[in-house]
């Protein structure tokens, strides 16, 4: 699973196009998409994926995913908000529990009181099902601040009560005058993991950041011959 804050997908279509045709990627979410309604789905079509999408203008904002055709998934709306640019989707693949991936973006003008509120509700409906959870998105809290700001203390509050892991350790924005981490992957079973980093693309000012999440492999029982000795005729 891959996320990237491209910065408007009809600019960046072709690159990201190219980029993935030498890769086997079973879900990219991309963040500020900057999609209408104008822009319809064959506009920016992947070969051999479905694309889920939740757009807010062409000036900014808006997320969307990418997941192969041959994955089954479920849109959670009954767990999605009209309050925040946020997908969630559960993830069903033979042989494993489903799980679910939570794509995200908070805005940099954004209350971030209300949008951790909001956070907070969908994961409290997902906790009470014991699901395995990932959280992937820009969420402008920077983690590499030293200052205490108000997003980043809401967001490891967030954290702690749902006992997620933030899985990305290195900057994921950065230029002449600074470096930042606001692309973040949380989820709430790390051992599930097998490697997590960021991977500087050049297609946007963002870098990539991606997990790679164990397969759960059902293997078949055994045989087992036990022997016994039979109790029928004894006489106590």
């Amino acid at each position: 699973m891959v996320s990237l804050n491209i910065g408007s997908l009809p600019r960046h279509f072709e690159e990201l196009r190219t980029w993935l045709s030498e890769q086997n990627i079973d879900l990219i979410a991309l963040i500020e998409t900057r999609l209408d309604r104008d822009v319809t789905d064959n506009h920016v079509k992947l070969d051999n994926y479905q694309l889920i999408r939740k757009d807010r203008n062409r000036y900014g904002g808006g997320v969307c995913t990418y997941l192969k055709n041959h994955i089954n998934c479920k849109v959670r709306c009954d767990v999605m908000s009209d309050d925040t640019e946020t997908i969630v989707i559960d993830i069903i693949k033979p042989n494993s529990k489903p799980f679910t991936v939570v794509v995200s973006y908070r805005p940099p003008e954004s209350d971030p009181d209300m949008f951790f509120d909001h956070m907070t509700s969908i994961f409290n409906l997902l906790d009470n099902e014991q699901r395995e959870t990932y959280l992937l998105g820009d969420l402008n809290c920077d983690l590499l601040s030293e200052r205490s700001r108000r997003p980043i203390t809401l967001l490891n509050s967030f954290s702690e009560l749902f006992q997620l892991e933030q899985l990305i350790k290195e900057p994921t924005r950065c230029n002449e005058n600074s470096q930042t981490l606001i692309d973040v992957i949380l989820t709430n079973t790390p051992e599930r993991v097998v490697t997590s980093a960021v991977l500087h693309l050049g297609i946007s000012d963002h870098s990539l950041v991606y997990v790679v999440r164990k397969v759960a492999i059902k293997t078949k029982s055994r045989h087992r011959v036990v022997n016994i000795r039979s109790m029928k005729n004894f006489n106590s």
